[in-house]
């Protein structure tokens, strides 16, 4: 990947970035500007500084720009991570049977009834073990991460930037709000799945957005 002719302008490589430039014109085939490729001098007052972040014309993009990355970064590893803990306590959901731990931690089919529940001693740190169909479910929803990437280009083409962050963010609220329902396992492998394709596009949109405002690059 050839490297920004504009950094190496910057740093007094002239020669490179006008070769870097001549094959761009090359390779698409357009007849090459005439001229010297000359660096411009730009004063120190105007290159701005953190005071200027909170003026007037920036205030609301420095403000903005935390809150898109610290929901970009929570959704994201928050499915990531949460994933095994909501297949492992979403059982009841399924239809399977479940395993009551006795007094000794040993696991079984019997369901103690209401009254008598006080009389044992219930081992709360008792393992819920995840089953080969979960692994296949997170599997299958990890996958929803390479459909974001043409999701994304698609949709940030179609409506831009902002549009695009704002109907994912309240899509993935809905959806978070959704796994609150009791649902069949098929039914919240597709729901993870969509949650895993919108968060990872969410994350690459902010990248994208946030290299389009930076007011000091």
């Amino acid at each position: 990947m050839p490297e920004s002719p504009r950094y190496l302008v910057g740093a007094g490589k002239t020669e490179e970035a006008e070769h870097i430039i001549a094959d761009l014109f090359r390779t698409n085939r357009v007849v090459p500007l005439r001229g010297t490729l000359v660096s411009s001098t730009v004063p120190i007052r105007d290159r701005g500084s953190i005071k200027g972040m909170f003026g007037k014309t920036y205030l609301v993009t420095t403000l903005m720009l935390p809150i898109v990355w610290f929901s970009a970064a929570f959704v994201y590893y928050g499915v990531v991570l949460l994933s095994a803990e909501i297949f492992r306590f979403k059982h009841s959901c399924f239809g399977k049977p479940i395993l009551t731990p006795d007094y000794h931690g040993n696991l079984s089919h019997f369901n103690v009834p209401p009254l008598l529940e006080t009389s044992s001693q219930i081992d709360n740190f008792c393992c819920k073990e995840l089953s080969d169909d979960d692994y296949v479910a997170m599997l299958v929803s990890s996958i929803g991460e390479f459909v974001s990437i043409p999701l994304m280009i698609f949709m940030v083409d179609l409506a831009g930037r902002k549009i695009t962050l704002a109907t994912w963010n309240g899509l993935i609220a809905v959806l978070f709000m959704l796994l609150y329902l009791c649902m069949p396992k098929s039914a919240l492998t597709a729901l993870l799945f969509v949650l895993r394709a919108l968060s990872a596009g969410l994350f690459s949109c902010a990248y994208v957005y946030t290299t389009e405002v930076s007011f000091y690059t």
